[in-house]
């Protein structure tokens, strides 16, 4: 007589599977969510650098404007200035006055200065909270 022997692995294979599936499907869903939490904070940071630098920028072609105005009854012919963009950048112009360009200034200079180092934030934020 042949006695065919069964293994047991199979009661409870097809359960843990699915349990091992889901368990997958969450954390990958975690981690898909802390990653675009950090994408949105990143967004905002740039956001905010992008708007003060353009804030900057406008602030100095108005200065370059009024300087304008001002050269006709002055005798200055350079403009430099330094316009803050935030507390640790500024952007630096440069500008000398070419009669050969209709009496309009020719930019020299345009450029960010690193005034002081930023603090560096180290903390490190596991849960969704700031």
């Amino acid at each position: 007589m042949n006695k065919r022997t069964s293994i047991g692995l199979n009661i409870g294979l097809s359960s843990i599977l699915v349990i091992i599936v889901i368990l997958c499907l969450v954390c990958f869903a975690g981690l898909s969510v802390a990653s675009s939490n950090a994408d949105k904070q990143l967004t905002n940071k740039l956001s905010v650098r992008g708007s003060a630098y353009y804030s900057a920028s406008s602030a100095a072609y108005r200065a370059i404007y009024e300087a304008k105005k001002e050269s006709s009854s002055s005798s200055e012919n350079s403009f430099d200035k330094y316009i803050n963009i935030n507390s640790n950048q500024q952007l630096h112009v440069v500008a000398d006055l070419n009669p050969a360009n209709g009496d309009n200034y020719e930019i020299l200079c345009w450029q960010v200065i690193t005034v002081s180092e930023p603090e560096m934030d180290t903390s490190l934020s596991l849960l969704l909270g700031n």
